[in-house]
């Protein structure tokens, strides 16, 4: 499969698509032309799921996120690993990491939640003051990554404003995703 951007695929369909005065756009070259067209806006996605309720003590530095299990995934773009709260996007290129999910904590303990790229946070953290374990606090966002590198691995880890701090994950998802590139 061969993802191409919209400007690769705008230039296949001038240089193997021409006019057509002298009858060169056979049924090969459109299959050709469909087939590419159709790969590169191909949904795929990779995805990690939490449903049950997740305890996590954490402290002052990053811990990456534990998911129950593996959604959706795409074998040939996606290497999924909930265990370890891994997705590996095989190919790179434009892509886009969107986390939702549901947590309880002590009230008025300050947590931190950052994307990672092959162990390395990114521009994205989130700071939420937990509102008590008696009333969830529910957490969403997305960022896109317009250069990512083949075999680019991406995490969800969280950290506490303080030491031995409890963490109580109550459902979410993590996908990441690729998205046409202009």
């Amino acid at each position: 499969m061969t993802r191409k951007t919209i400007t690769e695929l705008l230039a296949q369909v001038a240089t193997t698509l021409p006019d057509n005065n002298a009858r060169a756009i056979t049924p090969a070259v459109l299959r050709a032309m469909f087939t590419d067209f159709l790969d590169s806006i191909k949904p795929a996605y990779g995805t990690l799921k939490t449903t049950s309720n997740r305890v996590i003590n954490a402290g002052t530095a990053y811990v990456t996120l534990p998911w129950d299990s593996i959604g959706q995934q795409d074998a040939s773009e996606f290497i999924c690993d909930a265990a370890n709260g891994t997705i590996t996007a095989v190919r790179g290129g434009v892509l886009r990491m969107t986390a939702n999910f549901n947590f309880t904590a002590d009230k008025d303990v300050i947590w931190t939640f950052g994307a990672f790229r092959n162990g390395i946070i990114t521009n994205v953290e989130i700071d939420v003051n937990a509102l008590g374990l008696a009333n969830p606090n529910a957490v969403m966002f997305s960022f896109i990554e317009f250069n990512a590198p083949p075999g680019a691995v991406y995490t969800l880890r969280l950290k506490a404003e303080a030491a031995n701090k409890n963490i109580t994950i109550t459902g979410g998802a993590l996908v990441v995703e690729y998205i046409v590139k202009q």
